[in-house]
């Protein structure tokens, strides 16, 4: 408890985010014997700013026990949103006449602000990904393979960069487009980000045609996530002679060598 007169140079509110968890009791028995019919109400400035707002309704009230009198502050969540040192001051008017208490500090420790939506897995982007260049031609397997691995490397790039939850507005909207190349050309896979979110871009070049043969097995490669180390796995069966996925270190940039 607190003497109104005598208040400490900082008092403690608990952390940033609480909601009526914590009350400060002040001990205002010396003003009660003053103003007897005095009414009472706080006002404060927040951390790093200047505007002095009033506390809102019911987070301030009195009660007399055994001749003392005390006014308990629960902060709001408005105090509370803010970490750091603000100020308080204690008001008691009566009639004409207004009595106020020194100005002293609170202090808000340090914590997390507000809730927001979790992201998606990474796992959802990637197959829904795939999905979308399948809606494109369904036919073109090396193609799903390029679209895989450009987002596959997208998000080992950015898991790079920064954390999940910094990356997760950019990719809250993810586009691919993918066009035709000339025969004989070098796929290409880009990914760019802004601030509508996550763009794919696919050149397939156009293969030639071959003689007729008899059916044979399909060799294709397989692309995944080892999200113990964050790496782009590429998975292929012996034989395969087709193009290949890796990024350069050095740039960062996913590469298709053919």
């Amino acid at each position: 408890m607190y003497p109104i007169d005598n208040l400490e140079a900082v008092i403690p509110l608990g952390q940033q985010g609480e909601s009526g968890a914590t009350s400060v009791t002040f001990d205002i028995s010396a003003w009660v014997t003053l103003y007897p019919a005095g009414v009472y109400s706080l006002t404060y400035v927040r951390p790093g700013e200047t505007t002095v707002y009033p506390e809102q309704a019911g987070a301030v009230a009195t009660a007399t026990v055994d001749d003392v009198t005390t006014l308990t502050w629960t902060p709001s969540d408005a105090v509370l949103d803010v970490a750091g040192n603000g100020t308080v001051v204690i008001h008691c008017t009566e009639d004409d006449v207004e009595k106020r208490s020194a100005m002293t500090s609170y202090y808000v420790a340090l914590g997390h602000a507000a809730m927001g939506e979790a992201p998606e897995p990474v796992a959802d982007w990637i197959a829904d990904a795939a999905a979308k260049l399948a809606e494109v031609d369904p036919a073109l397997g090396l193609a799903a393979g390029a679209t895989l691995a450009a987002n596959t490397a997208a998000g080992r790039a950015n898991t790079i960069a920064g954390t999940l939850e910094g990356i997760a507005p950019k990719w809250a909207a993810v586009d691919i487009s993918a066009s035709g190349l000339a025969a004989g050309a070098a796929p290409t896979a880009s990914v760019t980000q802004d601030v509508g979110g996550t763009h794919l871009t696919i050149g397939i070049p156009k293969g030639d045609k071959g003689d007729k043969g008899d059916t044979g097995n399909v060799m294709y490669a397989t692309f995944d996530i080892d999200f113990d180390t964050g790496e782009l796995v590429m998975t292929i069966p012996d034989g395969y002679t087709g193009p290949t996925f890796s990024i350069n270190d050095e740039t960062g940039e996913l590469e298709v060598s053919i």
